[in-house]
């Protein structure tokens, strides 16, 4: 995971820095500072977090962030300001958080709420038919389908893996990652479904999976609380 940290002041970047490595500690990520809005875009990496001071020389902050939420829109926004009433138009780059500088202790609550949000980006391994173990990322599977006596992961880029282990087993091991079985031959992810109904689920790009009827009812409910633990995040 990456995260960025914009800000002109080189006391606030090695603060905010040493808060969030605090945080941290021994994970595995990696941590980027930039003194300006303008050397954060040129970088044109994909950060998970960024913090993002809204009161820099040259380029404020609110326009850095609107023209990098174009290509990035999963990233998570924490906007950094001494002047707290100014966050309120962090509506317009979708501002995840708003963190008064003179308020620190505030870091770690936001960065509880932002891993809760990031739960979908946790990386799994998934052992495979044929080739090495392959780790990515829960919100990079779609689902797993039982097809001609096989287990088929399918994935945001349209990628089909064979899979080694069974469904039963999968379904096990991703329970607490937001995977359901709709029925017998399809364990999907909560993430990607966009409507529940009688008989089936619509994931992204329109698809259609099927969905028992003697389900039906658990994944509706199990749907609706995703989603808002999503959106309370």
């Amino acid at each position: 995971m990456k995260v960025a940290i914009v800000d002109d002041e080189k006391i606030w970047l090695e603060k905010i820095r040493s808060y969030v490595r605090n945080y941290f500690g021994e994970m595995d990520i990696v941590i980027k500072v930039f003194s300006s809005g303008e050397s954060f875009l040129k970088d044109a990496n994909d950060y998970a977090i960024v913090f993002m001071d809204i009161e820099m020389s040259g380029r404020d902050g609110f326009s850095v962030l609107q023209e990098y939420r174009m290509d990035h829109e999963d990233s998570l926004f924490i906007i950094l300001t001494t002047h707290i009433e100014m966050s309120r138009q962090g509506y317009k780059v979708e501002a995840f958080r708003y963190i008064d500088k003179y308020e620190m202790n505030e870091i770690e609550e936001a960065l509880d709420s932002a891993m809760l949000r990031m739960e979908k980006y946790q990386e799994i391994e998934i052992p495979m038919v044929s080739f090495e173990p392959q780790r990515i990322q829960c919100y990079n599977i779609l689902y797993f389908e039982v097809y001609d006596h096989e287990i088929l992961m399918h994935t945001r880029n349209q990628e089909i893996c064979r899979c080694s282990e069974t469904l039963k087993e999968l379904t096990e091991r991703l329970a607490d990652k937001g995977f359901v079985l709709t029925n017998r031959s399809y364990l999907v992810n909560l993430e990607h479904i966009r409507k529940v109904e009688q008989g089936y689920v619509e994931i992204v790009g329109n698809r259609s999976l099927p969905l028992s009827r003697r389900r039906y009812t658990d994944i509706r409910k199990r749907h609706f609380e995703w989603k808002m633990r999503r959106t309370n995040g």
